[in-house]
């Protein structure tokens, strides 16, 4: 009978160890000490050492990271004096990059005040958690796109709406020269906003960096930018002046345009009352790196306040109307572009000037071919 119970026991203790060795994820068994009792077979993989070479062993025997090393000691003294169960993630550097590991503790409590053993599951969460953070930053990129095609798309609304009210006056004195210019100007409203949805649609989706870019004059993106902004560029019968240098930039030309687009916008939005905007546009060259500069005879802006303007939502001027994440995108498309921009001002009435490089910005003539 008792040979027969032996069979028995030795069966399911094979069985144990099978089902054991065929958890996929890495197990050992500690003591207090932390100091190996036994290890599964994904254990063994995971350490690149075999079960003999483990047992008996500790971390620090091994030769763990320090940092690996600091964090389990601290989860093991955690679990050992409190008798409860803990899951932490380790992070720690390899030749293959940084590494995540999930790691649970489980204590065998011998008595109620008494831990006997650890059972310790690893788990390598890598691949999770960078899928993990690029959905996180493409959740963000697609909040900012969404503010970005909210706030862009008012600049040609409002040139449609200005020029409809031009068109009902001049359909009234059936002026048929103004007329065609206005339906003219709609038309190109309609048009810019349409190529401004296509760009930000195609933002959206997962390409390969710099496919999309090309090479144009900065007269050209600051032309369609104008276009663009055409609405409130007429309504207050602004004047934008434009450097005849021949400036050419690199980059994707709808989001070149957004830059300007929403400079040229705040100039004239921010502009004096009772005065006409004027808004000048130069290149210089400071230090061999060439420094585009947008200068405005505008409110200005109190130099203690600085360097709230690009934050996202921050309005300086709360008596204006607009939704304050404008220069916020300027910020993130010139950074996109391998540049900085930033905003110089002698103070509140004295004008603004916002300053910004470009990467690969150049001063030549692009042939016909090119």
């Amino acid at each position: 009978m008792s040979g027969a119970h032996g069979v028995v026991l030795s069966e399911g203790f094979v069985s144990l160890r099978s089902v054991f060795n065929r958890l996929p994820d890495a197990t050992f068994v500690l003591d207090q000490s932390g100091r190996v009792l036994d290890l599964n077979i994904a254990a063994e993989k995971a350490l690149s050492l075999t079960r003999r070479q483990v047992l008996g062993s500790t971390p620090r025997d091994i030769g763990a990271a320090p940092t690996l090393l600091c964090h389990f000691d601290e989860a093991l003294r955690q679990v050992v004096r409190e008798g409860k169960s803990l899951t932490t993630v380790v992070a720690f550097d390899t030749t293959r990059g940084a590494r995540h590991w999930e790691v649970r503790f489980y204590p065998d409590l011998a008595t109620a005040d008494e831990v006997a053993s650890i059972l310790v599951v690893a788990r390598d969460v890598t691949l999770s958690r960078r899928r993990q953070d690029e959905l996180v930053g493409r959740s963000n990129e697609l909040s900012q796109l969404g503010d970005s095609l909210c706030h862009d798309l008012r600049s040609p609304l409002a040139t449609i709406r200005t020029f409809l009210g031009f068109l009902a006056t001049d359909l009234k004195t059936r002026d048929e020269t103004q007329i065609a210019s206005d339906v003219d100007t709609i038309h190109n409203a309609v048009d810019r906003m349409t190529d401004l949805i296509t760009a930000i649609v195609k933002r959206t989706r997962l390409s390969v960096p710099g496919a999309s870019t090309t090479e144009t004059t900065l007269r050209e993106v600051i032309g369609d930018a104008v276009t663009l902004v055409g609405g409130c560029v007429t309504a207050r019968a602004a004047l934008v002046e434009i450097t005849d240098e021949p400036w050419v930039i690199r980059g994707e030309r709808g989001t070149l345009v957004e830059i300007f687009q929403n400079l040229i916008e705040n100039a004239v939005k921010f502009s004096k009352v009772g005065e006409r905007p004027r808004i000048r546009i130069s290149v210089e060259e400071w230090g061999g790196s060439p420094t585009i500069s947008v200068c405005d005879k505008g409110i200005g802006v109190d130099p203690g306040q600085i360097h709230r303007v690009f934050e996202r939502f921050e309005r300086l001027g709360v008596d204006r109307e607009g939704t304050g994440v404008g220069l916020s995108l300027v910020k993130r498309l010139v950074e996109r572009h391998g540049g900085k921009v930033w905003i110089e001002s002698p103070g509140v009435g004295c004008g603004t000037t916002v300053r910004l490089t470009l990467a690969g910005m150049s001063k030549r003539t692009i042939t016909a071919a090119g």
